[in-house]
């Protein structure tokens, strides 16, 4: 499932991400080929935005259409495979210097969300993992528990500043 990661992690926008996991891990296990380039290349677009809208999209067409461009992007750069996007163990600057055309993947916190779920999980070699911040939403910090998050030895430091900044403006 290491290109269904991909797929995934493109349409997990305000939604239940715990519903949108299970759903995907469902849907490929009956599935696998709706998580392949080139079949989701070939569907109508009807027929893909039900799959997206059954693993649980918010917007099932700006999700089939992700989709499709991360189709063409993995079989135009990568021979369809996502795995081939890193071969040899990178930095996560080097590897954020390859994802950067995925249309989804272009700010800190998915970027840095798809490279922690890849380099947990062995599917790339990241050399630096032990420095990769886990940007949090402003509403999860604006609730003031980060003495009880669970990522909080992860958290990207500056974002506490540019809350108070933030904050302060809305005064």
């Amino acid at each position: 499932m290491y290109s269904g990661i991909s797929y995934v992690i493109s349409i997990d926008y305000m939604l239940n991400a715990v519903k949108l996991w299970k759903n995907s891990r469902e849907e490929y296990y009956v599935y696998p080929e709706h998580f392949q380039p080139e079949t989701i290349l070939d569907m109508g677009e009807q027929s893909l935005k039900t799959i997206v809208k059954r693993v649980g999209a918010r917007f099932p067409s700006t999700g089939a259409r992700m989709w499709k461009e991360v189709s063409k992007i993995l079989l135009e750069r990568y021979d369809g495979e996502s795995r081939r996007i890193i071969e040899t163990p990178l930095s996560i600057e080097e590897i954020k210097g390859r994802i950067v055309d995925f249309p989804y993947l272009k700010g800190n916190k998915l970027s840095n969300f798809y490279l922690r779920a890849i380099g947990e999980n062995q599917l790339f070699t990241i050399t630096d993992l032990e420095e990769l911040d886990i940007p949090v939403d402003i509403q999860v910090a604006s609730k003031k528990k980060c003495g009880q998050c669970p990522v909080k030895q992860y958290c990207n430091k500056s974002f506490e500043v540019k809350l108070q900044n933030a904050k302060a403006s809305w005064s």
